[in-house]
């Protein structure tokens, strides 16, 4: 009894300090638990982020080729390469969008008209044609331009010529290829004949098994590297 009437008394004459004591005890242990849960959300999501991108192969100009940009021939190259897997060329600019009487800047990629359903989703409207007019937005683009009125069935000028925006793509967020959510997004036909260009600024590889991505790299090297380095292979594995 001794003990105990002892450990009373202490608490008794410290009581501020041993309550001081069990907040600080239990403030830790919600901490510790917060922590733990944050760290396993975290990690799903980065799991889930890197599942949505690991089957993608990025093909560049390699540094020191004495060029930033590749050619029709290059492209027909890597897609003879992977096989059966999807090549998907692309290349991209910056430019005024005029809606109106208002004007804003906006990042643009010019994919292939085939392609843009392989590699992008719709919320609303329709892919672009290769033989019509239009484009499609990214959806935080679409957000942030209300001011603007570009928005799905705008009409939007770049330079001399006028494109309907007859889609809005569903939210992607931040890519290891593409970053479509400020975007406008044209058919490479339309980019070509508007920018007079016909070479492009990199390739993305949809690769149809995961378990195949080395083989693919592999094939592309083997392609297009034989001589010298002519391009950078890289995959979002990191």
């Amino acid at each position: 009894m001794t003990f105990f009437d002892l450990a009373r008394r202490n608490v008794s004459r410290h009581w501020l300090r041993s309550v001081l004591a069990v907040i600080g005890i239990a403030i830790g242990v919600v901490a510790i638990a917060t922590l733990g849960i944050m760290g396993n959300s975290i990690g799903l999501m980065f799991n889930d982020m890197v599942s949505d991108v690991g089957d993608t192969i990025i093909v560049s100009p390699a540094t020191g080729s004495g060029t930033t940009e590749l050619t029709e021939r290059q492209v027909n190259d890597i897609t003879r390469a992977v096989g059966s897997n999807r090549a998907i060329p692309f290349a991209t600019t910056f430019d005024t969008v005029t809606v109106g009487e208002a004007k804003s800047g906006a990042m643009i990629y010019a994919i292939p008209a085939r392609d843009i359903p392989f590699l992008l989703e719709m919320e609303a409207g329709a892919y672009p044609k290769d033989t019509g007019s239009g484009c499609v937005i990214g959806k935080k683009l679409a957000e942030n331009s209300k001011d603007t009125g570009l928005k799905l069935g705008a009409r939007a000028t770049i330079g001399n010529e006028t494109l309907r925006v007859v889609g809005v793509l569903e939210e992607r967020g931040m890519g290891f290829d593409i970053n479509p959510d400020y975007a406008i997004i044209v058919p490479y036909s339309w980019y070509s004949r508007h920018y007079d260009k016909d070479k492009y600024d990199q390739v993305i590889v949809k690769v149809r098994d995961v378990n195949d991505l080395d083989a693919v790299k592999e094939a592309i090297e083997q392609k297009m590297n034989r001589r010298e380095d002519v391009v950078n292979v890289m995959d979002t594995r990191g």
